[in-house]
């Protein structure tokens, strides 16, 4: 019997009417005859029979849970039920281009734990999105260095299936926070990297709430991790540094920016928005020194499911973006 060469698990809380794309997706893929994909759902949302459309794959099943808040947990379920070598999380507003996957498994070295494509924004019509793109994603952004990173583009890169079944039960927590997932793989002496020559195109937050929240849940992530470790006088002078932080982080997505394929022409269009996010993610890990180890609310989670609402009503340049936007059902974000 032929086993896949991928599994790819995607997490949906409304079922095929708002995965359908990232199926679609997966479809025209180079390897999708050898790809394994499993649908997470909850329970009674997705039959067996709608999944019948999708015969093109090596697979496809569907696992039910009772409810789905956060994605990575989610994710986590499928991931550790993976027939194929490697395994990987599939979000429904990231697009990989045709070969992306197959490039990405090529080639695989055995210290490698995992390794995640270059991403490119799909909707650079805002300096919103451009923003938000930077401060997610710019770390990732065109030209990438493949040399060894300490963490990868979250909920994009592609595992060895093996090292995730040794994590066990773990897996549902540490995928809730990948970068505690990359951290652990590393400590077992594995390392990540990225694929320069594999794209995926990623539709970023253009929404005003979103463009002035998420930056600071970012931080507040980046903080409450950090202070978990810390004494308390030093979670008190980190909370004091938030202008220090601030700066420092500006300086560090203008960089980015200078650098990164979808941006370095605009870099000063984008400085203004740049500023904004730099101070949020700055309060947000300010407050995270102050209240270690909370938790990301399970509401942020929410957006992470849209997809037309990410664009704030600009209608995207990319012609295939806007045919995808406009064959979604009209009551889903």
């Amino acid at each position: 019997m032929i086993s896949p060469r991928l599994t790819a698990v995607l997490v949906s809380r409304t079922g095929l009417r708002e995965s359908g794309p990232v199926l679609e997706n997966l479809l025209g893929q180079t390897l999708a005859r050898d790809l394994e994909v499993i649908l997470v759902a909850p329970r009674g949302i997705v039959s067996v029979g709608d999944l019948a459309g999708f015969g093109g794959f090596e697979s496809i099943r569907l696992l039910e849970l009772e409810r789905v808040v956060n994605r990575g947990e989610a994710a986590a379920h499928g991931l550790l039920l993976a027939r194929a070598p490697f395994a990987s999380p599939r979000e429904n507003h990231s697009f990989p281009s045709p070969d992306a996957l197959e490039r990405v498994i090529q080639d695989w070295h055995p210290d490698d734990a995992a390794v995640a494509p270059t991403v490119r924004s799909a909707n650079p019509e805002t300096r919103r999105s451009l923003a938000m793109y930077l401060a997610a994603y710019g770390p990732a952004a065109a030209p990438a260095d493949p040399a060894p990173r300490d963490t990868l583009p979250h909920h994009n890169a592609i595992f060895r299936s093996d090292l995730l079944r040794e994590i066990g039960d773990r897996l549902p927590e540490l995928m809730s926070d990948e970068n505690r997932l990359h951290a652990e793989l590393q400590r077992r002496g594995f390392r990540l990297r990225l694929r320069p020559d594999a794209v995926i195109w990623h539709v970023n937050e253009a929404r005003w709430s979103r463009a002035v929240t998420d930056p600071f849940m970012l931080g507040l992530a980046f903080g409450a991790s950090r202070g978990v470790q810390w004494p308390l006088a030093k979670r008190l002078l980190g909370a004091l540094g938030a202008p220090i932080i601030a700066v420092l982080r500006l300086k560090g997505l203008v960089q980015l920016g200078r650098r990164a394929e979808d941006t370095r022409h605009r870099i000063w269009w984008l400085a203004p928005m740049l500023g904004l996010t730099a101070l949020m993610a700055a309060l947000g890990e300010a407050w995270g020194y102050l209240r270690p180890g909370t938790p990301i609310p399970d509401h942020v989670e929410a957006h992470e499911f849209h997809l037309r609402g990410r664009l704030a009503g600009v209608l995207p340049a990319s012609p295939w973006l806007r045919d995808i936007v406009a064959r979604l059902p009209a009551d889903l974000e």
